[in-house]
């Protein structure tokens, strides 16, 4: 159960934060 709540925050940081990085890369890239 840990594992899987785990797996799921995991995911969700990623699904939340990995448009947000990559588009501040994009920017840094950019400039």
């Amino acid at each position: 159960m840990l594992l899987n709540d785990l797996f799921l925050a995991l995911a969700f940081v990623v699904t939340v934060i990995g448009p947000v990085f990559i588009l501040m890369r994009g920017h840094a890239a950019k400039d």
